[in-house]
């Protein structure tokens, strides 16, 4: 019986994707960085004077925290 569901097929696709960022720890690094800097441009373009309501501030870190655990996803830390 041949295991083809599409739940198998996408775990695989992720499984094989964190191997291919795990192999080498420059690309990790790489990956990670660059969403660093694009969350920062992003956070800067739409609040250039930084979060001036909670909502904002609480936006910032909720953003922050994802790009963060996305991170050492890839980093494998």
């Amino acid at each position: 019986m041949a295991n083809d569901s599409p739940r198998l097929r996408h775990a695989d696709s992720t499984q094989h994707l964190l191997y291919l960022l795990w192999r080498d720890r420059r690309i990790g690094a790489a990956i990670a960085t660059a969403a660093a800097l694009l969350l920062g441009f992003a956070i800067a373009h739409f609040m250039p004077r930084g979060p001036a309501t909670a909502t904002q501030a609480l936006i910032v870190m909720v953003t922050s925290f994802a790009v963060g655990g996305a991170a050492g996803l890839v980093m494998r830390s």
